[in-house]
């Protein structure tokens, strides 16, 4: 049986909303803190069967789950997540960030809403 390679990345975005822009994430990720006027985020990437080429975490992060990533931090590359007492692992962490991402798809919707009801008055 191959290996699954993972990358783990430190980065930040902007604004006070660190959830993917696509959900579910490719992998675990946490937000760890803000600064700044940005999140903190830490991502595993999952890099397939082959070691790290050095640009797949910037291609997974700013095309596809997090385009406004910046300052985007390599921690290593790695067979399996590693748990800490900081981050565990938590059942059902998918699920748990697309109800997530459907509060702040309501939250947007309500906000266009009023928007448009603000141009046509």
């Amino acid at each position: 049986m191959k290996r699954q390679f993972w990358a783990r990345v430190r980065f930040e975005v902007p604004g006070d909303d660190p959830r993917p822009m696509t959900v579910p994430a490719p992998g675990p990720w946490w937000y760890s803190g803000e600064g700044n006027g940005t999140c903190i985020v830490v991502a595993y990437i999952p890099l397939g069967r082959s070691p790290y080429e050095g640009k797949a975490n910037d291609v997974v992060l700013r095309k596809r789950y997090w385009p406004d990533a910046r300052d985007i931090c390599d921690c290593g590359e790695q067979t399996a997540p590693v748990w800490s007492d900081r981050f565990g692992p938590v059942e059902g962490w998918s699920i748990a960030k697309q109800e997530w991402l459907k509060e702040y798809l309501v939250k947007c919707a309500q906000q266009m809403l009023a928007l448009k009801a603000k141009v046509a008055s």
